[in-house]
């Protein structure tokens, strides 16, 4: 039998074949001898540490290879196309073999997989325990986990901005020793390596990355500048807008500048809170395509209304000298 037989053989499995095979696989025994094959320069064959440190792992001596026996066996048909090695094929190259096994569990197939089969089991096993059950309770788990990883790396960014530090440095990697010294992953990624040394679950997740571009990450910089914007704009932008329309009147102060080509006004407000404090809070950047006071301007006024503050509430305006923004004629 070839490795396509077997393939087709295990999509007509029935409940009790199934259940067979996931409780009654090949075992090697200790004095088992593997068959040796030419390999990345030198005979290679398969390890019994394989099975023991991936306990989805099981060895066909007939074609010298690994199957992840969750996935052959209960992954349907409509979704085992892609699949390739563990799954439709034996993973005969030993030489990499933790490699692409490490890669293969972090796959959300695979952990689907486990879960259904372990419930396919309990199913037989225990008839009065229902898998839809089961199912609720490893979504709860894993939306539980994802929240505190995505929490966490929110943590470390607000840290870095408290701080005033930058976020990144030389190399975007956790990948290197801590201990290199020409290694530098920036202030973010070295705060979450801290944390990870007293986090299990912070630590599993990014002992993963690397391993599947397609494991979602959270540490790139498009999502730490997305986890900034949030933090900014919709959490502390937003309780200061309610700090301002608390008060009866407010001003505005701005400036424009140039910044890489491009126009960019500092906007800020100037308020008295309900402590009788006077507050001088910068709300954004600004962008518009020219620098006209009827630009300048009606931007202002579209950023005030898009923040919900009331303009017939603004009690001053301050700007510099420039004829674009002090003018009478021509001015802001």
């Amino acid at each position: 039998m070839n490795y396509e037989e077997l393939s087709m053989a295990m999509r007509t499995l029935d409940d009790s074949q199934k259940f067979f095979l996931l409780n009654n696989h090949f075992k090697p025994p200790i004095e088992y001898i593997f068959t040796s094959q030419f390999l990345h320069k030198c005979q290679r064959q398969f390890k019994a540490r394989y099975l023991t440190d991936y306990k989805w792992m099981v060895y066909i001596p007939l074609l010298n290879g690994a199957y992840c026996i969750h996935c052959s066996v209960m992954i349907p048909i409509s979704k085992r196309q892609n699949l390739g090695i563990f799954v439709n094929k034996p993973f005969t190259a030993f030489h990499k073999l933790d490699e692409k096994a490490k890669h293969h569990q972090t796959k959300i197939s695979h952990r689907d997989a486990m879960i259904l089969s372990e419930t396919f089991c309990n199913s037989i096993k225990k008839p009065n325990e229902k898998i839809d059950t089961r199912f609720d309770e490893e979504r709860k788990i894993n939306i539980e986990r994802n929240r505190h990883i995505v929490k966490t790396i929110a943590e470390a960014i607000l840290f870095c901005g408290r701080q005033c530090i930058a976020l990144r440095g030389d190399q975007e990697t956790l990948l290197a020793s801590d201990n290199s010294i020409k290694y530098n992953p920036g202030n973010f990624l070295a705060a979450l390596q801290i944390v990870a040394k007293h986090d299990e679950i912070l630590h599993q997740h990014l002992s993963h990355i690397g391993i599947s571009n397609r494991n979602a990450k959270y540490t790139s910089p498009c999502i730490q500048n997305e986890i900034i914007r949030i933090i900014g704009y919709d959490t502390i932008r937003s309780d200061l807008v309610k700090e301002i329309k608390a008060a009866t009147f407010y001003s505005i102060l701005a400036d424009d500048v140039t910044s890489h080509n491009r126009e960019e006004l500092a906007f800020c407000i100037k308020f008295v809170d309900r402590n009788k404090d006077i507050r001088e809070k910068f709300l954004s950047f600004l962008h518009f395509p020219r620098i006209t006071g009827e630009v300048i301007a009606s931007t202002m006024i579209q950023f005030l209304q898009d923040v919900n503050l009331d303009l017939k509430k603004i009690g001053g305006q301050g700007y510099d000298g420039a004829a674009n923004m002090s003018s009478d004629n021509v001015g802001v």
